[in-house]
């Protein structure tokens, strides 16, 4: 975006950390939901909004491991994966 032809709230929208909470976003609901059907632990779906909820996701980390995936979506559940810890990503790798 041009910054001298954009508003602040555009410019906001397209913000990599607005990307990101949005694909968390998603990507917890899913959780949830593979929780209501049984495929992953309750408390797995619960810890990733605890543990994630709230997190600033490191946009450098993510394009690092974008460089070395060549995936953009790989790359930020492999960060989320990273903040969630290894009993919650354990469990979501069964879906």
């Amino acid at each position: 975006m041009i910054p001298r032809y954009s508003r602040p709230q555009m410019v906001a929208i397209w913000e990599p950390q607005t990307r990101f909470r949005i694909w968390f976003e998603i990507e917890a609901h899913a959780a949830d939901a593979m929780a209501e059907l049984g495929v992953i632990p309750k408390e797995s779906a619960k810890a990733i909004w605890e543990k994630a909820g709230n997190a600033t996701f490191d946009v450098a980390r993510i394009d690092e491991i974008e460089r070395e995936t060549k995936h953009d979506v790989i790359a930020f559940l492999t960060h989320l994966a990273e903040i969630v810890g290894p009993r919650t990503r354990a469990s979501c790798t069964r879906a």
